[in-house]
């Protein structure tokens, strides 16, 4: 019996461990993203609002998505301080950073994908949650 009970709370352990979102993101460079991406990007930078975050997203593919974070993300004197995913059972949590190192970097590019679609995508600016610029949607 014992063997028993040890066997099914080892196969439920499993399939707990399976049920893990994976997210991964990487940095890219403009040149190095289809022709979809580079139209959105420019799209974006066209818009003159001079109240815009500085922060977009585009979806992709299924499951692969791009963050494109310009300068207007950052206060004056500050520099970009790096990017953090978190997620949850139907929410992807994004939390964007500022440091106090000025960086001469115009914009920042990130792939990111991940195992499945999420009901709700969060975006925090120095943990504060803010708000995505623009979202775009590949039509293909």
């Amino acid at each position: 019996m014992k063997k028993l009970f040890l066997l099914i709370f080892v196969f439920s352990s499993l399939l707990v461990g399976c049920d893990e979102n994976t997210v991964s993101y990487s940095e890219v460079k403009q040149e190095q993203v289809n022709e979809n991406v580079k139209r959105f990007i420019q799209s974006v930078e066209g818009i003159q609002d001079p109240e815009r975050n500085g922060i977009y997203k585009y979806y992709d593919k299924a499951h692969i998505q791009y963050l494109y974070v310009t300068q207007d993300f950052l206060a004056n004197e500050k520099g970009f301080g790096g990017l953090d995913i978190e997620t949850d059972k139907d929410s992807m949590h994004i939390y964007l950073n500022e440091n106090d190192e000025p960086t001469e970097d115009t914009y920042w590019l990130y792939r990111i994908k991940s195992d499945r679609e999420f009901t709700y995508s969060k975006v925090y600016k120095n943990g504060e949650e803010t708000y995505f610029g623009t979202i775009g949607v590949s039509g293909d």
